[in-house]
């Protein structure tokens, strides 16, 4: 696999996740002599629902799915997880199996931490104990969030909070255009980090729906469809989204929908569109 890091070991890779920044360098030499590469082909399966955890999966190259999937073989997508993101936390410390499936969505890297090692770190190092307790309050915040949007937003509010996050990720200076003295955008381009079935599932959406929404608000002028490419067209307006967005807290910004629901357009076209 060409994306493979060439002399970079597996102890570099530890100290550039999140959850072990800070660490001492004995520390993470130990987690590195529990920790394996796996190095996973598109759709391979890295554990089922109902195995037992033995360890922790941290992506280093690539996207996983975290899915259930019923007999029939529907599936409802939980969450898609990227580079430094880390799979299996609640499981492990639970001392329980998995309670979904994982599975890659193209190509990835992962390494794969031994069970005992991250238990080990927890017991010595109250400062780990400390992050490892905030992941995990932000993984059931966001569940929260996220069943707060499917029982009381709409679908179309659940799509626009969506760019919105991934417009503010990739554009840090889109809210603060003028205080630079650049020059204002007539459109931008959001790039969808990964295919509209996977990233509709993830809104508790069907595809159809999704694809829906957007050919809704491209009639209304909001956005045009460029395959993965977004390109929203009323730029002021998605400013305001954005904007409400950027105001809440980081810990909400990544599942908030609430923003979208209080926020009523200038643009009554548009407005009902959103709403509905």
């Amino acid at each position: 696999m060409s994306c493979i890091p060439q002399n970079v070991s597996i102890t570099s890779l530890i100290a550039e996740v999140p959850l072990f920044l800070g660490l001492k360098f004995s520390e993470l030499t130990e987690i590195a002599s529990s920790t394996r590469m796996v190095v996973a082909p598109r759709r391979e399966t890295l554990f089922c629902k109902d195995e037992p955890c033995v360890g922790l999966y941290v992506v280093v190259y690539g996207q996983v799915k975290l899915f259930f999937s019923s007999p029939f073989g529907n599936e409802k997508i939980l969450d898609v997880f990227g580079e430094n993101q880390i799979l299996g936390e609640s499981a492990l410390f639970l001392g329980s199996n998995y309670q979904f499936y994982a599975q890659t969505l193209n190509d990835c890297i992962l390494l794969h931490i031994g069970k005992q090692a991250i238990l080990d770190l927890v017991d010595q190092n109250p400062l780990f104990a400390r992050r490892v307790i905030g992941n995990l309050s932000k993984a059931v915040f966001g569940l929260t969030e996220n069943v707060e949007a499917y029982a009381l937003h709409s679908g179309r509010q659940r799509v626009i909070n969506y760019l919105a996050r991934e417009a503010l990720r990739d554009n840090p200076g889109l809210l603060n255009w003028q205080a630079t003295g650049a020059e204002p955008q007539d459109t931008l381009r959001i790039t969808l980090p990964t295919s509209k079935g996977v990233i509709a599932s993830c809104l508790n959406l069907t595809q159809e729906h999704f694809s829906r929404i957007l050919h809704d608000l491209a009639v209304a002028s909001f956005l045009f469809v460029d395959g993965r490419d977004i390109h929203i067209v009323d730029l002021a307006q998605f400013r305001q989204f954005a904007c409400l967005l950027a105001l809440q807290p980081e810990s909400k910004q990544s599942n908030d929908w609430r923003a979208v629901a209080k926020y009523s357009p200038p643009s009554r076209e548009i407005d009902s569109r959103v709403a509905s």
